[in-house]
């Protein structure tokens, strides 16, 4: 993944100013996305389920926010759509029933091969946050390796809270292994002295 990319992996709504280049980078749909659009019935849906699709190649999330979406963003989809679209409007604000809103979630997942994030594979990325934390004391580098680990395997990214008690359990358990290395001269060697393991699959579960 491109490292600019980063930035917006794991938010929930949009940034306050998003440059007309990542508009386009991230809402100019391919034609297979275009013809899942076109599927729907009537302008604001077509609308919505465009949102959904740039929203989730952006941020690796579904799009649930109250803000005001922005302008540019609206004004690039209706131009692909033909459609007039609206000055002022939320993504709330565009579904009268949020079952519609769950249903054009999936759309975009579908139209992206993305899916929710199975146990198995959580299991997988807790593996990788244990290999990272051996070298690694800073959570926050473990929740962006997280964010991008989950977006290049096409896993709709879960809430913060989630991904940070995942990393949080390997950074701790890291740390407290070689903060004791260090209280003993670093002589300590062998499984028997390292930190438990199970710190993290009790992150996992709490999270889940």
């Amino acid at each position: 993944m491109q490292r600019w990319r980063e930035q917006y992996l794991g938010l929930a709504e949009f940034l306050p100013a998003l440059a007309l280049a990542e508009v386009d980078q991230f809402f100019t749909l391919s034609r297979e996305e275009l013809a899942a659009v076109r599927s729907r019935r009537g302008a604001l849906n077509r609308l919505s389920v465009g949102l959904q699709i740039g929203f989730l190649r952006m941020t690796g999330r579904t799009l649930n926010s109250g803000q005001i979406l922005p302008a540019a963003v609206l004004e690039h989809l209706g131009r692909q759509f033909d459609l007039a679209v609206p000055q002022l409007a939320s993504i709330r604000g565009l579904y009268r029933r949020r079952r519609t809103l769950f249903d054009h979630q999936h759309v975009a997942m579908a139209a992206l091969g993305f899916r929710h994030l199975p146990e198995h594979a959580e299991r997988g990325l807790t593996a990788h946050l244990r290999r990272l934390a051996e070298a690694s004391f800073s959570s926050e580098a473990l929740v962006r390796s997280a964010r991008v680990w989950l977006y290049e395997r096409r896993y709709v990214l879960p809430g913060d809270k989630r991904i940070a008690l995942l990393a949080r359990g390997d950074h701790l358990a890291s740390a407290d292994f070689h903060a004791v290395q260090r209280r003993h001269g670093g002589e300590l060697g062998g499984e028997a002295h390292r930190p438990q393991r199970g710190r993290v699959g009790n992150a996992s579960r709490m999270a889940a």
